[in-house]
């Protein structure tokens, strides 16, 4: 597994420029049609996209509906940990098309969310 950042290619509707990233961890060789497979990302990481994603005030009730399975913790556990921040959570795995964000994007980015050192 490797670490980097993940977005998803939607504008972003809370007035930045750019949508957010979110620090996680992936198999680079898992791909879906083109996109990372599985981002998996600590339930610190987890909460912050979930808040982000369902926040009413720049995210229609459409939307919130769409990703609504996405965002219990429980159904979203994975098997798999990182020894210093524990259990991974997947959100829209294989489902909502997750970008890797590249030295090339880092002058094109949002907000982004990153795991507290451990």
């Amino acid at each position: 597994m490797e670490k980097a950042t993940f977005y998803l290619p939607c504008p972003s509707r809370n007035g930045d420029e750019y949508p957010p990233s979110f620090e996680g961890y992936y198999d680079p060789s898992h791909t879906w049609n083109g996109w990372v497979g599985n981002p998996l990302f600590t339930r610190e990481i987890y909460d912050k996209i979930v808040e982000y994603y369902t926040n009413k005030e720049f995210n229609t009730e459409e939307d919130i509906e769409y990703i609504k399975e996405f965002t219990d913790p429980e159904t979203n556990k994975t098997s798999l940990s990182v020894s210093m921040h524990g259990s991974l959570f997947s959100f829209g795995s294989s489902c909502l098309c997750w970008s890797v964000d590249t030295e090339d994007d880092k002058d094109n980015m949002g907000t982004v969310y990153l795991m507290e050192e451990k």
